[in-house]
């Protein structure tokens, strides 16, 4: 409608360290679904940019989820 660029920030970090049950890689996966029904809405491919910050930031990201997760911040 529109026909600008858009970008989709997938927050499963968020959803990891939120819930003390969820797994990191749990995340990840309920991220990727929710990639998908994005999808389904039928957004322009050439202007549409999705991006799970777990994936995107990939190297130390995940080790440093897991470590803050632990860490008491009182």
């Amino acid at each position: 409608m529109f026909d600008v660029p858009l970008v989709i920030q997938i927050t499963d970090d968020e959803k990891f360290l939120y819930k003390e049950e969820l797994e990191l890689e749990n995340t990840v996966r309920m991220g990727i679904s929710n990639i998908k029904d994005i999808i389904a809405f039928g957004f322009d491919p050439e202007k549409t940019f999705i991006f799970s910050d777990v994936e995107y930031i990939k190297q130390l990201y995940p080790n440093v989820l897991k470590v803050q997760k632990n860490i008491t911040q009182n």
